[in-house]
């Protein structure tokens, strides 16, 4: 009798041990899911492209009235608004580095080239990882299409540096290799 207690105590343990850390995400595959979730809502914003171009240019228009600087203010809410979705998956500093840059809203979603972009075939190599950091080199194809057309695929390489929070992971720097 009390071997079958024993047994069942234990069975307990293990099976409580196996739920808590065999169902909680690893930090590899929780800075994959975000880089991932990045790549997504980027490739979201070519579907935004005509609502993101009347935000910046009214921003553009240095001829306001003094009396209009609140409007510009609110596209600028508006436009952060449309980003979002990103920019819940950075640090602050790298979003702000990356508006400023034009790495996000890129001249190819402005110019009209392109409709569409698909992001295929991301493999993912994990370069370092300590307790606060993670950082994965990728490569991936981007298609970029044209009204359903398909008008050019380009290879690229990108450094992603993942901050290890307490609460979430935020991707802290993205570099083009």
């Amino acid at each position: 009798m009390k071997k079958s207690k024993l047994f069942l105590f234990l069975l307990v343990i293990v099976l409580i041990t196996s739920i808590v850390f065999g169902c909680s995400k690893d930090s590899e595959s929780l800075g994959k899911d975000n880089i991932e979730a990045f790549l997504n809502e980027k490739v979201k914003l070519y579907e935004k492209r005509d609502k993101i171009i009347n935000i910046i240019n009214s921003e553009r228009d240095n001829t306001l009235p003094l009396g209009e600087e609140a409007a510009i203010k609110s596209d600028e809410d508006i436009l952060n608004k449309e980003l979002s979705h990103i920019r819940k998956l950075l640090t602050k500093r790298e979003y702000e580095r990356l508006i400023a840059n034009r790495k996000l809203i890129e001249l190819d979603i402005l110019s009209g080239k392109y409709d569409k972009i698909e992001i295929k075939d991301i493999d993912y190599k994990k370069i370092s990882e300590d307790k606060e950091k993670l950082v994965y080199q990728l490569e991936y194809k981007e298609k970029l299409y044209l009204e359903g057309e398909l008008r050019e695929e380009r290879s690229n390489k990108g450094e992603f540096t993942i901050d290890k929070g307490k609460d979430k992971y935020l991707i802290s720097y993205i570099k083009e290799i």
